[in-house]
């Protein structure tokens, strides 16, 4: 998949992450695309990017499918309270897998499917130079389309 294709997954990410009532409420902050901004307006907030898993399948019609490993982790600060991981969780679930074949179409692909899978652990410990700590984080498997000319 080209830059291009991921950027436009990301902005259906961010979508379906604003569309989500309980991905909302448990994340004020918003979702971002690879960094959060340097002054967060509210607590939690996420973080999200793609890693490619394997090559591009090519297909004999031109079109390609490839799987991503789409992780996302949210993040307050050291001294906030208050933080409920599992209604985190459940937020970035609900954004994520509701209805997980039927996503918005781009210009280049399409999002075959999104379906969560066991979070390894990997995120950035550590954000905004140290001032702002993991909360809780996942990890879902993406199948994307792309149609080329």
């Amino acid at each position: 998949m080209s830059a291009f294709v991921l950027d436009d997954v990301a902005k259906l990410v961010g979508d379906r992450c604003t569309s989500s009532t309980l991905f909302t409420g448990a994340i004020p902050g918003g979702s971002f695309y690879g960094r959060a901004p340097d002054a967060p307006a509210a607590y939690p907030y996420a973080v999200f990017w793609f890693e490619r898993r394997g090559e591009p399948q090519r297909q004999t019609d031109g079109s390609s499918w490839q799987l991503y490993t789409l992780r996302m982790a949210a993040y307050c600060p050291p001294s906030s309270s208050g933080q409920d991981p599992g209604s985190v969780q459940a937020g970035m679930d609900d954004a994520l897998t509701k209805n997980p074949t039927t996503w918005a179409t781009m210009p280049a692909g399409s999002v075959v499917h999104c379906l969560a899978e066991p979070f390894d652990g990997k995120f950035a410990k550590e954000l905004r130079q140290a001032q702002d700590v993991f909360v809780v984080g996942g990890q879902w498997v993406m199948a994307l389309a792309q149609y080329l000319p």
